[in-house]
């Protein structure tokens, strides 16, 4: 399995390019005969296994992770009393307050043209909402 790890390639071809989680070559597309030492999956679609047989591309592969979610969430709030019984408090939230964008899994299907990219992100941008409460 370590040598599954390590012709993907994760380090050398994320650091190229941020969209592109590991080395899609290592789903052989060519024509012919796999060649000798090849290291990799089978890319043809026309030799995939069929819907009824088992999956034979893994599920997951050890050392290589999709992308951690990191968010800063904030919350500022202030209670004001208006009179003895009444109050307002104003809150802020600031949600994912760094704006930081975190990349959803990279595709692993490996017939299709974006195999080991990454085509979509997980959750939302910076959401800055203001509440108001008025209790009395």
């Amino acid at each position: 399995m370590s040598k599954i790890v390590d012709a993907f390639a994760h380090d050398k071809v994320n650091s190229a390019d941020i969209h592109t989680w590991f080395d899609p070559t290592i789903a052989y597309k060519g024509t012919g005969a796999i060649p000798a030492g090849f290291v990799g999956f089978e890319g043809r679609s026309a030799n995939q296994a069929s819907a009824y047989q088992l999956r034979v591309f893994p599920r997951t592969i050890d050392g290589l992770r999709a992308d951690g979610i990191r968010n800063w969430d904030i919350n500022i709030k202030r209670d004001f009393r208006l009179t003895e019984t009444a109050r307002i408090r104003i809150q802020v939230d600031d949600l994912n307050a760094t704006n930081h964008t975190n990349f959803s899994g990279p595709s692993t299907d490996p017939t299709s043209g974006s195999f080991g990219k990454i085509t979509s992100q997980r959750g939302l941008s910076r959401i800055i909402q203001f509440n108001l409460r008025v209790e009395f």
